[in-house]
Parts: structure tokens; sequence; C-alpha cells
């Protein structure tokens, strides 16, 4: 439940999060704005190295900028979980959302959204074969139609403007309709709440991302609804008493 924002770093990387030779577990943080830039500056929003362990669920990478490698991520002889995580408008030369190098065991990335981050090689994930487990996920650069991944745009309620530096803020919520909606595997996630504390599992199956769609019923208190047919064509009739939004 922690945000990680707006933090700076001349180092080796990690203005976020340095884990170094440690297991770590991170639950519904928020990383944005992060800036590690000096080159070779690696991994803004959380940096994962020498032989370290983490299990990330319901976070949000957003708006980080890394001089070199790994915008929102950066893997180094280390493993990590990703599960039921956004990332999204990460910035960096190669890997925009994920760096992987030298994983000391298969990396699994799970019911998550990697889309709309930037990069001048690999925008969402270098390499591009990359050596992580996949499932259940929607990322723009890998094809989808296996093991439950999908590729389609995942309808964000607000994305911002993609241009280096102004990633900050955005709504990543997905609205009505998104191909996302309980397109991950529930199995794969014990939460009952999401990184808003909203309820998850909402519907068939829960959503992908860190962000459940919260189904609500219509606003409005019926007076009356009724319908009739005449000659082929039916009318309905509802005035309402009140509407809310």
């Amino acid at each position: 439940g922690c945000n990680f924002t707006s933090n700076t770093s001349n180092g080796l990387g990690g203005a976020g999060i340095f884990n170094y030779a440690s297991s770590i577990i991170v639950t519904d943080c928020l990383f944005s704005g992060n800036i590690e830039g000096n080159d070779p500056g690696n991994g803004a929003g959380l940096y994962n190295g020498a032989l370290s362990q983490a299990v990330i669920t319901n976070c949000v990478f957003s708006g980080n900028y890394a001089g070199r490698n790994g915008g929102g991520l950066y893997n180094d002889g280390s493993t990590y979980t990703l599960t039921n995580c956004t990332f999204s408008g990460n910035y960096c030369a190669t890997g925009g959302a994920i760096y992987n190098i030298n994983s000391s065991s298969e990396p699994k990335i799970q019911n998550t959204i990697i889309w709309g981050n930037h990069g001048s090689d690999f925008p969402e994930i270098y390499p591009a074969g990359t050596d992580a487990s996949i499932t259940f996920s929607d990322i723009l650069s890998l094809p989808g139609g296996t093991d439950g991944n999908i590729n389609a745009d995942p309808l964000f309620v607000d994305r911002p403007d993609p241009s280096p530096f102004s990633f900050v803020g955005g709504d990543y919520n997905l609205k009505p309709g998104s191909p996302a909606l309980n397109a991950g595997n529930t199995a794969l996630n014990a939460s009952t709440v999401d990184i808003a504390n909203s309820t998850r599992v909402v519907g068939t199956a829960i959503d992908m991302g860190a962000y459940e769609f919260q189904q609500t019923s219509l606003p409005v208190n019926l007076i009356i609804f009724n319908g009739s047919v005449q000659d082929g064509n039916a009318t309905m009739r509802w005035p309402t008493g009140y509407e809310t939004d």
C-alpha cells in the first residue's frame, strides 16, 4: 500500500526501490515519476539484482524514466513474479517497461497489462523473445492467442499523452468493454482486493491489471417500465424519478 513517486537517483539504478541480494514482497503499490537519470541508469521504478527475488502483486508502474534500460523494472541475475500489475508510460533506451538479463530462474508475468511504454528499442520487454513465463496477460509487443495472453488495447480510462517525461498521472482503471475484463486467471491471485482496495473478483473471472472493474447497477429510480407492439413496431417507455450521473 505504498507510493514510490518522484524519486531521483544518479547511481546504478532503482530510484524507487533498489533490491540487492534480498527477497521482497511488494503489494498494492504505485511506482510513478521516478527518474534514474545517469547512463548507465537502470530500473527507475524497481531494480532487482544480485540473486534477488521479488514478488510483486497489484502494482502500477507508470511514468518512470531510466537513462539506459528498464524504465519500470530492471532484473539482473535475479527473478521476479508479477501478478495483476499494470505497466504504462514508462520510458528508457531499451526495455521501456521491463529489462531482463541473466535471470537466475524464469521470471513469471501473469494477469498483467504492459501497454503504451516507450523505448528506442523494445518498448515493452527486453529481450523480445523474453526469458519470462507469460500467461493471461495483455502485452502490446507480444502476440496473443496462447496461454491466455491477448494483444489488444486495454482501454484505460485515461492514459497520458505519449511523449517523454509527461506520463505521470493517468487513470489505469479499465473502461467498460475492455478486452482485459474477466480475462485473467483467478487462481493466480489470492488477494480479495485490488490496488484501490476495491473488491476482487467482480464478474466471471479476475481482470487483468492492477484494477478490478467495479460493475454497478444503473443509478436510476424507475416510475414505470412498459412496452407495447403495434403493426410490428415495439415501443418502450420508462420515466424515471431521479438519475445519478
